[in-house]
């Protein structure tokens, strides 16, 4: 009998050519396809990170209307007198009002060897003579220097997180303390700096706000801020944003 008339001859052929198709087929339909399509995510990340961001930026609801209440503050009140502190040992990082309650001396925080806030801070009694500031709103954080000199007794109060439009002399987040858009900014009394850092760290507004006997201030502003940008006060007792609708 012929070999090609045999059943178990024609058996083996069917069972090596299934065999055959499925390993064949096996790795195309799976590893190479999941390595490519996880080869092309990884070659694309930067620019669809890219993109993202400039969809958050562009949406206005998202900037607008920030979630300020997922910002925990951690700062617990302090009162601290002449000296150096170091936050983290001394008082616990967070963001702060910093007062005092009578008299008039320096305070200064250094960030490394950069002072971070450099201010003469006053009771209400002594501001009533024209001098420094009676308030500082700022972020304390791990590891930074507090210097204090002439001063008895100096107040530190956990801030309210919320976005307003009156800023004391100190720095301030936009998207947190304050609402991104357009504004005028004008100083009621006195004058000082006013700074506006982009999210990069770079002044896009620089300028010295109020009145002065000098005319080397300007008595407005206007300017625009988005999400991460800081604003940045030095001098002024407080600073009045009027918030444009047109953002």
């Amino acid at each position: 009998m012929s070999i090609f008339k045999r059943w178990w001859f024609w058996g083996i052929i069917i069972a090596v050519v299934i065999i055959i198709a499925i390993v064949g087929s096996g790795p195309n339909d799976s590893k190479p396809a999941e390595l490519s399509s996880n080869t092309a995510v990884s070659d694309n990340l930067p620019s669809e990170i890219e993109n993202k961001q400039e969809d958050k930026q562009n949406d206005k609801s998202e900037i607008t209307k920030p979630e300020s209440s997922s910002f925990v503050n951690t700062a617990v009140a302090t009162e601290l007198f002449t000296g150096e502190f170091i936050v983290g040992k001394d008082i616990k990082p967070g963001r702060y009002v910093i007062t005092c309650k009578s008299g008039s001396g320096n305070l200064i925080v250094y960030d490394g060897e950069t002072p971070y806030i450099n201010e003469v801070l006053n009771s209400p009694f002594e501001k009533s003579l024209g001098l420094g500031v009676t308030k500082i709103e700022v972020d304390l954080i791990e590891g930074q220097v507090i210097q204090i000199s002439g001063l008895n007794n100096v107040s530190f109060e956990p801030a309210v997180i919320e976005p307003k439009t009156t800023l004391p002399s100190g720095y301030h987040l936009v998207g947190r303390d304050v609402l991104a858009g357009n504004y005028i900014a004008t100083a009621p009394q006195g004058s000082g700096n006013f700074v506006v850092y982009d999210k990069n760290g770079m002044p896009k507004v620089n300028e010295i706000l109020g009145k002065d006997d000098f005319g080397l201030s300007v008595e407005k502003i206007k300017f625009s801020v988005k999400n991460g940008d800081v604003i940045y006060i030095s001098g002024i007792e407080v600073v009045e944003l009027n918030k444009l609708d047109n953002y």
